[in-house]
């Protein structure tokens, strides 16, 4: 039957008709634990289901550096991993020492970092059906003033987002090296606002779709729809998405 993955439940559109066959939800495993290695690393040992906040929290704390990207993001580590969630030059899979899953014939496997390509948004994980179970990571020590300045940087580049609303995270991808991002092609395309039902277009960012009140999934969908012809009758640039389908198919 059809398996379906959610961690922390950000950054996903569910179909309509829901999903068939069995749905594991990560969120009971988010758990983690540490040690210290030479010259003051950190090596921590993390659950797919535990809140990258609560790792960002306790490095913070703790005065350890490799994670300050992580402000504002939410979801679990098992989600950050596969799609490789960062902000600027930073991203998970740089803090990456291994990673463990069960894959799709049910058998236990151990990847190290080399053996996993990373990418804009997306990583080698995602291809094929398996279950990130854990994963180390490797922090640096450092002064926790200057892990607060960066957490205080990255929370500025965020503070034009509409933190509080109900949204998925960002709907699409950057384009790329040359390229306006996606948030600018749409409000000048004309999409900042755009509403289908209770869906809406973010007044702050139009690179996000609020659900204003009852929005359904189908609202969304359509939303995002109109949005992307939109940019590509304006610029001819066509944006991939950055949240994830689920279910299906979709149109």
């Amino acid at each position: 039957m059809p398996v379906w993955r959610i961690g922390g439940g950000s950054n996903i559109l569910v179909h309509p008709s829901g999903l068939p066959g069995l749905t594991l939800w990560m969120g009971r495993m988010r758990g983690f634990s540490w040690r210290t290695g030479n010259h003051g690393t950190l090596f921590v040992e993390a659950d797919a289901g535990c809140p990258t906040r609560h790792l960002l929290n306790f490095s913070l704390a703790r005065g350890f550096s490799g994670l300050e990207f992580a402000t504002g993001i939410h979801g679990s580590i098992g989600g950050a991993l596969i799609c490789n969630a960062g902000a600027g030059a930073d991203s998970m899979g740089q803090k990456v020492e291994w990673i463990e899953s069960v894959e799709e014939n049910g058998t236990f496997r151990r990847w190290e970092s080399r053996e996993v390509s990373f990418g804009y948004r997306s990583s080698s994980l995602g291809e094929g059906d398996r279950l990130i179970t854990r994963c180390g990571l490797k922090l640096d020590p450092a002064e926790r003033s200057q892990v607060r300045e960066r957490v205080l940087r990255f929370w500025s580049l965020r503070k034009g987002q509409p933190h509080g609303a109900m949204t998925a995270g960002c709907v699409f991808k950057n384009p790329g090296i040359g390229e306006d991002p996606a948030g600018l092609l749409l409000d000048r395309s004309g999409c900042k606002e755009f509403r289908i039902g209770d869906a809406r277009v973010s007044p702050l960012h139009a690179n996000f779709i609020e659900n204003a009140g009852s929005a359904t999934a189908s609202d969304i969908w359509e939303l995002i729809r109109v949005c992307r012809r939109r940019v590509y009758d304006a610029t001819g640039i066509w944006l991939e998405l950055e949240v994830n389908l689920l279910g299906g198919p979709w149109e």
